[in-house]
């Protein structure tokens, strides 16, 4: 159940806009964090991409963190994989932002979640 902040691209934009027409209301220092309210966790991503992927369920199998790191170190040594060693200490931390002050401040808060967009960008990559 560990996941990720994820912040679809209009959704920053529509934030950097509203940041810059509201400057001068800003406090001049001031930390605003943005990006999706809800974080979907890595197991419910993998499940949604698996299914949108092979049109059926994919079964996935966890292994033990000192196998995978093992796994990634000796892959790292053949090539260039896309699981790094340092990955594995970060897959079980799970990421939550307060956008509160987003609300707040920049009347902002995010139109879109990755789980919602995922269908859309898959029929988009057919057409």
């Amino acid at each position: 159940m560990h996941g990720n902040v994820f912040l679809h691209m209009d959704d920053l934009l529509d934030a950097l806009e509203k940041t810059i027409n509201k400057r001068k209301l800003l406090p001049e220092k001031v930390a605003i964090n943005i990006g999706e309210s809800v974080t979907p966790s890595y197991q419910e991503l993998q499940d949604k991409i698996g299914l949108l992927i092979h049109g059926e369920e994919w079964k996935t199998y966890e292994v033990p963190a000192p196998v995978a790191k093992a796994g990634a170190w000796a892959m790292d040594l053949f090539g260039d994989p896309f699981i790094k060693p340092w990955m594995i200490d970060r897959a079980d931390d799970h990421y939550e932002l307060d956008i509160s002050r987003a609300e707040q401040l920049l009347r902002w808060t995010p139109k879109h979640s990755l789980p919602d967009t995922l269908p859309r960008n898959d029929q988009e990559s057919k057409s």
